[in-house]
C-alpha cells in the first residue's frame, strides 16, 4: 500500500488575513506613489491637498495611526463576541462563514490598510528636506480616515443583520442549493437508479493509495486527472465517501492499468496530488456540512435553552426547499471519462436517502417531543420530498421515515388534540407519497 502525498488547500484566498495582508501592501504602494506627485501652485490639486506644516503632518499621520489601532481593536472585539454568539446560539459550523464573510474582510482591510498607510507616511514626511510634506500624500491619509470612519458605521450595521436567524439560514440553504447545482444534475427519467453506487469488483492487481494523514476526503481534482489517466491507461476508484473521515494508513484510492501491469509512478502520483483531504469539513465541496448546519440551528432553538419552536420551524422550512431540491437530482457515483467515454475516476458520494434519514433523526431526537409543531413541519417536509422524488427508492425511503416520525409522535406526546393534528398531517403526507408513486409508475409504463 503506497501512501498518497497530496493534501487540499482549504481555501487560502478567502482566509481573513489575506485581504488584509493585500490591503496593507497596496496602501504602501499606494502611499509611497502619492508621494512622489509633485504639487504645482495654483493646480487643481493644490486646491485640495493638504497645506499645513511638517510638524502638522506629522501630527496628523499620528493621530490617524492612533485612532486607527483603536478602531481596529473595538472591530475584533466586535467580531470575536459575534463569533461567540454564533458558535453558542446558531452552531459551532458556523465560525467559518462569519471568518470568510467579505463584507467583515473589506472592513478589517479598510482599517488595517489605513493604519499601515499612516505609519508609513509618517516616516516620509521630511524626507527630501527640512520642511518638505508629501501634501498629496497627507490629503490620502485623511481621505482613508474618513473612509474608515464610514466602514465602522456600514460594519454595525452589517453584523446586526449577519447574525439574524434568517439571514444565516439563507445564506445556508443559499450554498446548499449552489452545491447541488454543481455537483449533482437533476434526474433524466432513462430508468436508472439516481443513487446507484458502482459495484464493480476492483481487479486484483490495483494497487492502494494510503491516507497520508488524519482527515476528510472532500474531493478530486478530476476534470486535470481524466486526461493523465487516459495517456496512462489507468483507471482510479476513490474508496471512501465524500465528506467522510480517514484515518492515516487507511485506505484511500484504488489504482489500476488497464493492461493488468503496476501504474507507473507519475500516475501515482497524480492521483494523489489530485486528492482533497482537509482538516475539516469545507460547505462549497461538501453538501452534508450545510446541511447539518440547519439541523443544528434546528436543534439548538428546540434546546430548554433557548425554548424557540418558530425559529427550529424555519430551519425545517429551509431544509425542505434543499432536500425538495436535491429529491430531483442524481446521487449516483460520479464518473468521469476521457474523451473516448472510458471512465477514468470513480468518486462514492452519500446517496440522497441517507441524507433524508441523518435530517429526519436529528430533528426528531432534537427536543420536538417538547414542540409538536416541528414535529407537524418535519412531516410536511416529507410530503413535500415525497412529491418531488423521481425514483421509488426514495419514495420508500420517505415512507420509513414517516413512520419512524408517527411513532416518536405517539411517544412522546401526550396531549389528544396534538396527536390529532399529527395524524391528520401525517395522512396528508402520505396521500402525496401515494399519489408520487401513481404518477412514478405512469411515467416508467409510458412508451418512449
Amino acid at each position: 500500500m503506497l501512501t498518497a502525498t497530496g493534501r487540499g488547500r482549504g481555501g487560502v484566498s478567502r482566509a481573513l488575513w489575506m485581504m488584509s495582508a493585500s490591503a496593507i501592501v497596496l496602501a504602501l504602494a499606494l502611499g509611497a506613489s502619492l508621494s512622489r506627485v509633485h504639487v504645482a501652485p495654483g493646480s487643481l490639486l493644490d486646491q485640495v491637498a493638504f497645506k499645513g506644516s511638517e510638524a502638522d503632518a506629522r501630527q496628523l499621520l499620528a493621530v490617524v495611526t492612533g485612532t486607527m489601532i483603536t478602531v481596529t481593536s473595538l472591530v475584533f472585539a466586535l467580531t470575536v463576541a459575534t463569533l461567540q454568539i454564533a458558535s453558542t446560539q446558531y452552531s459551532p459550523r458556523l465560525l467559518r462563514s462569519f471568518l470568510r464573510d467579505p463584507g467583515t474582510q473589506f472592513v478589517m482591510s479598510v482599517l488595517v490598510g489605513t493604519d499601515a498607510y499612516s505609519l508609513a507616511g509618517l516616516q516620509g514626511v521630511g524626507t527630501s528636506g527640512p520642511g518638505s510634506v508629501p501634501r498629496l500624500a497627507v490629503s490620502g491619509a485623511l481621505g482613508l480616515a474618513l473612509l474608515s470612519v464610514a466602514m465602522l458605521v456600514f460594519y454595525v450595521g452589517h453584523m446586526t443583520n449577519e447574525i439574524r436567524f434568517d439571514t444565516i439560514m439563507r445564506t445556508v440553504s443559499s450554498r446548499c442549493r449552489a452545491v447541488l447545482a454543481r455537483d449533482h444534475p437533476l434526474v433524466v427519467e432513462d430508468g436508472s437508479d439516481p443513487d446507484a453506487f458502482d459495484a464493480t469488483p476492483i481487479p486484483e492487481h490495483a494497487m492502494t493509495l494510503a491516507a497520508p494523514d488524519d482527515g476528510y476526503f472532500q474531493d478530486v481534482d478530476a476534470g486535470r486527472l481524466a486526461p493523465l489517466l487516459a495517456r496512462g491507461g489507468a483507471r482510479v476508484r476513490l474508496l471512501p465517501l465524500v465528506g467522510y473521515h480517514v484515518v492515516e494508513g487507511e485506505p484511500l484510492a484504488a489504482v489500476w492499468s488497464e493492461d493488468g501491469g503496476a501504474p507507473s509512478d507519475a500516475t501515482l502520483k497524480a492521483v494523489a496530488d489530485a486528492i482533497v483531504l482537509l482538516p475539516e469539513r469545507v460547505s462549497e465541496l461538501y453538501l452534508g456540512f450545510d446541511i447539518r448546519q440547519l439541523i443544528d440551528m434546528a436543534n439548538r432553538a428546540m434546546g430548554t435553552t433557548q425554548n424557540d419552536p418558530y425559529t427550529a420551524v424555519q430551519a425545517v422550512h429551509h431544509l425542505t426547499a434543499v432536500l425538495s431540491d436535491a429529491a430531483r437530482r442524481s446521487f449516483m457515483t460520479r464518473q468521469f471519462r476521457d474523451d473516448g467515454g472510458q471512465v477514468r475516476v470513480s468518486i462514492p458520494i452519500m446517496d440522497f436517502p441517507t441524507h433524508l434519514r441523518v435530517v429526519c433523526s436529528h430533528v426528531r431526537r432534537g427536543g420536538s417531543e417538547r414542540h409538536p409543531r416541528v414535529t407537524l413541519e418535519l412531516l410536511r417536509l416529507l410530503g413535500a420530498v415525497a412529491v418531488a422524488s423521481v425514483s421509488e427508492t426514495r419514495r420508500s425511503a420517505v415512507d420509513r421515515e414517516l413512520d419512524a416520525v408517527v411513532s416518536d409522535a405517539h411517544r412522546t406526546i401526550p396531549h389528544g388534540e396534538d396527536l390529532e393534528e399529527m395524524e391528520r398531517t401525517a395522512a396528508d403526507a402520505r396521500a402525496r407519497l401515494e399519489l408520487a408513486r401513481v404518477a412514478g409508475k405512469a411515467s416508467v409504463e409510458r412508451p418512449s
